[in-house]
């Protein structure tokens, strides 16, 4: 009766590894419409196993081809993990997704490169008054349901961070160091990379949308007259040179 039932169980095993390999790939672009409210495609391509869709859009943001590639090996630690790569003239990103048994949304070893308003608009921070690069190297971050950073591990570098106020300037290269991974706050450390506006701060980012940063800013060079007179919309700075620096807000949803 044992070996009877053990035959049962790899043939119900095959059948249903069989189903999933022929299942197609608007199942699972189906399920992530599902998770991310304004998801959408425009078409899709191969199979769950692998495949791609074209012509994503999310949070305004369009990316002609994500592919992806299924690594059953996760299924052993209790997660639905794929390997993912876009294609996209200004979005090249790398990485894995993955959900586990508590839904959430796990992204490993995400690389990569795309413009700081494009980042600026999946995370909601619309209408951000910088332009730049924005670089990923990012070990580890969770999103709960509704796509919010829960926890993250690793570097976001902005590069060549430019600002418009009446004249284009240039700040510079910053990076963000996230070591966090308290499921009630995120926390990153802003640094300056030897830039015209030397700034040191903390980013503290909740599930609920709501961020802060603390941190003060200085010139580099006292005789960078453009950059003090934008400087000093934010006031007349410390007896020490700096400026405070002291926002908070939330995310658009």
């Amino acid at each position: 009766m044992k070996r009877i039932s053990g035959y049962v169980l790899l043939g119900l095993t095959a059948f249903l590894l069989f189903l999933l390999l022929q299942a197609p790939a608007t199942l699972l672009t189906d399920r992530i419409g599902t998770r991310l409210a304004g998801f959408s495609v425009q078409g899709t391509e191969g199979s769950v196993i692998e495949g791609a869709m074209q012509g994503v859009r999310w949070r305004g943001v369009r990316i002609e081809r994500i592919a992806w590639r299924w690594l059953p090996l996760a299924l052993f630690v209790g997660r639905l993990e794929f390997s993912l790569k876009t294609t996209d003239p200004e979005i090249k990103l790398t990485g894995h997704a993955a959900i586990g048994l508590n839904q959430l949304t796990r992204l490993r070893d995400l690389t990569g490169r795309l413009p700081l308003s494009r980042l600026g608009s999946l995370v909601g921070a619309v209408n951000l008054p910088f332009d730049g690069i924005t670089e990923l190297d990012l070990h580890e971050l969770d999103l709960n349901a509704a796509g919010r950073p829960l926890a993250a591990l690793g570097t976001v570098r902005m590069l060549n961070l430019r600002v418009n106020l009446g004249q284009p300037l240039n700040l510079g290269d910053y990076e963000i160091r996230f070591d966090s991974q308290d499921a009630k706050e995120i926390q990153g450390k802003i640094k300056d990379n030897n830039a015209p506006l030397a700034v040191e701060g903390t980013l503290n980012l909740s599930p609920d949308g709501r961020y802060r940063l603390a941190g003060h800013a200085a010139l580099r060079d006292p005789g960078n007259r453009a950059l003090q007179q934008a400087m000093s919309l934010l006031g007349p700075p410390g007896g020490d040179g700096r400026w405070p620096l002291n926002f908070s807000g939330i995310l658009a949803p």
